[in-house]
């Protein structure tokens, strides 16, 4: 497994389409597992997270308009 520094760089390199491939598969991976199982608390953990980071960023970008 990659480290986290070498994952951010991989990141870095994506084009714009691939970031949202992959964040796509991230979703789709992590509602898989709470379709599997809906107390999956690694899947709820991703879902929160995710929602944390949309509201951040939204709220960033309205505060620059």
């Amino acid at each position: 497994m990659r480290d986290a520094g070498d994952l951010w760089e991989m990141i870095d390199e994506l084009k714009e389409e691939e970031t949202a491939q992959v964040l796509t598969r991230f979703y789709c991976t992590y509602d898989d597992l709470v379709k599997a199982d809906p107390q999956n608390l690694e899947a709820a953990l991703f879902f929160k997270h995710l929602e944390n980071a949309i509201s951040f960023c939204t709220e960033c970008n309205l505060n620059r308009r």
